[in-house]
């Protein structure tokens, strides 16, 4: 079993709380937001979480513009994308940390 940590669903804005519009405004605010994922990660499970993916039920990889976050825009990732100040890495062949 994995264990989450419980103060993901908030900065995530999964949950709604007292700064839901707070975080979704800092975080769509920021320059530039550089995301990068390990090929082989031994830290970050699962992988795909790295790139704010994850894995349903299945064990099927779902892509991060794939996933709720993104597409109701919750923390504002989409915002970021659309304007040209997010980026994506997939660092091949390296394990975390490397």
């Amino acid at each position: 079993m994995v264990a989450q940590a419980s103060y993901l669903p908030y900065i995530n804005n999964f949950k709604h709380h007292s700064r839901f519009t707070q975080y979704k405004n800092r975080f769509s605010a920021l320059n530039r937001i550089h995301i990068v994922k390990f090929e082989i990660d031994s830290v970050i499970f699962p992988p795909e979480s790295a790139h704010f993916g994850y894995r349903d039920e299945h064990n099927k990889a779902i892509k991060p513009k794939d996933t709720g976050l993104y597409t109701k825009d919750t923390i504002g990732l989409k915002t970021l994308d659309k304007s040209g100040r997010a980026t994506w890495e997939v660092l091949q062949g390296l394990d975390h940390l490397q």
